[in-house]
């Protein structure tokens, strides 16, 4: 049978009960590695970066970034400005398209009402020439309507 590892090397997130027992010697010989004996500059930094100051790199990233910060605002106002159009052209042509349908529909119910005023007239001239007796006796019955609804309405607003 294998034997179980009683030490087992901890995550990197994980924190230590005590560091000694689950690090063999092994943090100073990543320390001693990662560092150079002059001036404490690690091992993997490129020589151009070491002849930048810092200052000057921190200048140069905040021109860069103010640089991109421009061009990309720019680009935002560009296009909100084609949306803006293409939104304000959408809303004109619906617009007249509503005006075209509002002006249609007028006029079709013009045209509809002429044709029934028209029908009616006609329909009332018929009735006038053939049954003479027949409109003066319906004249008289609704003026006899009217005057016995007038009569009523009088004594009681006296009252």
């Amino acid at each position: 049978m294998a034997e179980p590892i009683r030490n087992p090397k901890p995550f990197r997130n994980q924190e230590l009960d005590r560091p000694e027992e689950h690090f063999d010697g092994e943090i100073e010989a990543v320390v001693t590695s990662s560092v150079t004996a002059v001036g404490g500059v690690p091992a993997g930094v490129p020589p151009s970066m070491l002849d930048e100051t810092p200052r000057g790199k921190v200048v140069e990233w905040k021109q860069t970034a103010g640089q991109k910060l421009e061009e990309t605002l720019e680009q935002t106002k560009e296009h909100a400005a084609e949306v803006l159009d293409e939104a304000k052209q959408r809303t004109s042509e619906a617009l007249d398209e509503a005006g075209e349908r509002i002006s249609d529909a007028y006029r079709e119910t013009a045209r509809r009402a002429r044709n029934l005023t028209h029908r009616a007239r006609m329909r009332a001239r018929y009735y006038a020439d053939e049954y003479p007796l027949h409109v003066i006796a319906g004249a008289a019955a609704v003026g006899f309507a009217v005057g016995v609804l007038l009569r009523i309405w009088r004594s009681n607003r006296y009252e």
